[in-house]
C-alpha cells in the first residue's frame, strides 16, 4: 500500500473524515485506491491512517501544465 505525508499547510483542506490536497505525487494514485495518510506540521506528525482516493483533478491550467493534481481522500476505517 502507498504512503503519504500531507504538510498541513500545502494546500490542504480538512474535513472531518475527508480532505483535499494539491500535489503531483497524487498522479501515481489511482481512483478508488487505498493509501495510508499521515499530516504533519510543525510541532507533530500523525499516525498513518487508510484513506481511499475519491477523485482527483486539475483545478487549473497551470496545474494541468505542472501535473499538479488536486485529490479527494475519504478515510476508510479497516
Amino acid at each position: 500500500m502507498k504512503k503519504l505525508t500531507v504538510g498541513d499547510n500545502s494546500g490542504t483542506a480538512r474535513w472531518g473524515y475527508k480532505f483535499a490536497a494539491r500535489r503531483a505525487s497524487i498522479a501515481e494514485i489511482e481512483e478508488g485506491e487505498k493509501v495510508l495518510v499521515r499530516f504533519k506540521d510543525d510541532f507533530r506528525v500523525t499516525d498513518y491512517k487508510c484513506y481511499r482516493l475519491d477523485e482527483k483533478y486539475f483545478r487549473d491550467d497551470l496545474d494541468r501544465m505542472c501535473k499538479r493534481y488536486t485529490g479527494v481522500f475519504v478515510r476508510v476505517e479497516e
